[in-house]
């Protein structure tokens, strides 16, 4: 089963993930928390890579700092053991998020906020395009942009592509609250769509089938 983990990425916890896990990351993790020009962006990773970790601890029955997270040539990150679970990280805003499962797995998480449109020519698809340009309310619009935004990148996460693979390359949709993708995807692929903390979009996706209702908020401690 896929399950879902968040936690709060904000800078009431600066300390706490400054120091509960920023001297334990390697020498290049370091590193790229450093070359964040915004301490939330710092905070975001750091927040994630906790929340994965004592998730893994529970999974694993390891300590929190035993625990070798590694990254594949696209960024995908993965428990470097024959026997670990699949996962996969996401923060935005506020949120650090993180799915976890026996199989495949990738989440994305986004703050809706305004932005231009027009990106969405070179990620959507034609017909993407035309249906969210018909839109006449603007906050339909962006709604509907962050719906197939989540479910491409959740995709792409979880086949472990990132963008290597162009997002417009394939398509998405929502039918009755069962979301499709078409064209040239990988087969075997479920995803869902998750109510989380207002004004954010949530997606899972993973060769599992089977997937929690509900998100586990863990509390910095």
């Amino acid at each position: 089963m896929v399950e879902i983990y968040a936690v709060q990425a904000t800078k009431e916890y600066k300390t706490f993930y400054f120091d509960r896990m920023y001297p334990y990351i390697n020498s290049e993790r370091r590193k790229h928390i450093n070359s964040f020009l915004h301490i939330e962006d710092a905070l975001r990773s750091l927040a994630g890579e906790w929340l994965t970790r004592s998730v893994l601890t529970e999974k694993l029955h390891l300590d929190l700092y035993e625990i070798m997270i590694d990254y594949g040539k696209n960024g995908k990150p993965f428990y470097n053991s024959t026997f670990g679970p699949h996962f996969n990280i996401s923060h935005s805003g506020n949120w650090s998020v993180c799915a976890v499962s026996a199989l495949p797995v990738g989440v994305d998480i986004e703050i809706i906020q305004p932005i231009d449109l027009s990106i969405a020519k070179n990620c959507f698809t034609e017909k993407e395009f035309k249906t969210m340009t018909c839109i006449a309310d603007k906050a339909e619009q962006l709604d509907y942009f962050y719906t197939i935004w989540t479910i491409k990148e959740s995709y792409l996460k979880a086949i472990g592509a990132g963008f290597s693979i162009a997002p417009d390359s394939f398509g998405a949709s929502m039918n009755n609250h069962q979301i499709l993708l078409t064209g040239d995807v990988e087969r075997g692929y479920s995803l869902k769509q998750y109510d989380f903390d207002n004004g954010y979009k949530l997606c899972a996706c993973s060769l599992d089938t089977q997937f929690s209702n509900d998100i586990k908020i863990r509390i910095p401690e």
